[in-house]
């Protein structure tokens, strides 16, 4: 090959590694997304005691704009999803495990049995999450307010002319507008919650 060819050569490969490196530059940079769990309070200590009755759980409705793994925000009547921000899987079987998770760790008398555990239950409980969102007030620059709301219906094996109903919600103030203090702010509602709920469910259970 003669030098001139070479050299033309050459600056044909400089030309097509300037034009692709242009290319690869024109593609968006995507922010990666953030996973971000549940972390709940323990239960507050009171006086051990064994399971004296036997309960089958089940989370039927939940709010459908906040089930899947998206963090909700709400302000006044318009609402959207955080950016970036993820729930490391859907809101809903987070909030089932965390249902279970927190009866398992309180050592009140009402037990939740586990899913497909073959056991005779002598009550049946029933929640439903109205609202798991983030609350932001119009026109103020105040960090959210996180809510957690549930309904819970208690039906007994002993008296199934007899339902028993309940709603329980927790309002926590985020200490900053930051994903992870919203976060925060989730896992220490749905604690509030469940304690509510477990109270509720051990002084009304297995009733006459």
């Amino acid at each position: 090959m003669t030098p001139n060819r070479l050299i033309r050569a050459r600056l044909g490969v400089l030309a097509l590694s300037l034009c692709l490196s242009a290319c690869i530059s024109l593609f968006p940079k995507e922010q990666p997304v953030q996973l971000y769990r549940l972390n709940l309070a323990p239960p507050a200590v009171g006086a051990s005691a064994a399971a004296s009755f036997a309960v089958r759980g089940a989370v039927g409705n939940f709010d459908r704009a906040a089930a899947g793994d998206h963090i909700l925000t709400v302000r006044g009547d318009k609402t959207a999803y955080i950016a970036n921000a993820r729930w490391v899987t859907s809101a809903q079987a987070m909030f089932e495990a965390a249902l279970w998770e927190h009866f398992d760790a309180d050592p009140g008398p009402a037990r939740l049995l586990n899913r497909g555990e073959i056991s005779d239950a002598d009550d049946r409980l029933d929640v439903s999450v109205r609202h798991f969102e983030t609350r932001y007030d119009p026109g103020s620059a105040a960090p959210p307010t996180v809510v957690v709301e549930i309904s819970a219906a208690l039906d007994s094996a002993h008296d199934t002319a007899t339902r028993k109903h309940a709603l329980f919600t927790a309002s926590v103030p985020a200490a900053s507008n930051s994903v992870t203090a919203i976060v925060a702010a989730y896992g220490e509602a749905t604690s509030q919650v469940l304690a509510k709920l477990k109270t509720w469910v051990d002084a009304k259970g297995a009733g006459p």
